[in-house]
């Protein structure tokens, strides 16, 4: 128990530490350090939002300060949807060389920050149809807003990680 509580509180060291720095370093910190050394739960493409690096970070971190089962996300994968194209923040899925599950779950975690996502009607209502017409297609959606992610990280991957083994234990 005070090991885990250390470990809790190196993570939260890293993190504060990792917001504080200019978004270029960020980035390679998180595509050299996170992705190739520390731990490569997730497949990157680009990530350019902030609060999407922040989460994937936190998420990496949950896992490995954690000891928990590996769950990879991808990030930024097109998905059609009812003739529609989409772009998702990241997702989780069977896949045959990295999550081996045997499981059918395909699920989507969005990171919903207010300027794009939620700053207009028309925006909302894009989102909605984008949402259902995901859901249509047989993707669960997991959605945290900016806020909720830049003031507590660590909340949101764990309840990403929960959800996730929940879903693919069912």
């Amino acid at each position: 128990m005070e090991e885990d509580n250390k470990l809790k509180s190196i993570a939260g060291w890293y993190l504060e530490i990792f917001l504080t720095l200019p978004k270029k370093v960020q980035e390679l910190i998180l595509i050299n350090n996170v992705r190739q050394k520390i731990y490569p739960s997730v497949l990157y493409e680009k990530i350019e939002s902030p609060i999407e690096q922040i989460f994937i970070t936190a998420f990496e971190l949950y896992i490995m300060f954690n000891k928990k089962k590996d769950i990879v996300l991808f990030s930024q994968k097109e998905i059609k949807a009812n003739e529609k194209k989409y772009i998702v923040d990241f997702y989780f899925e069977e896949d045959e060389y990295v999550n081996k599950f045997n499981t059918d779950k395909k699920i989507i975690i969005e990171c919903d920050g207010y300027e794009f996502h939620q700053k207009t009607k028309e925006q909302v209502q894009k989102d909605n149809e984008r949402e259902y017409n995901l859901k249509m297609a047989g993707y669960e959606i997991l959605r945290f807003s900016g806020t909720q992610i830049y003031n507590n990280p660590f909340k949101c991957a764990e309840d990403t990680y929960n959800y996730i083994i929940k879903r693919i234990g069912e």
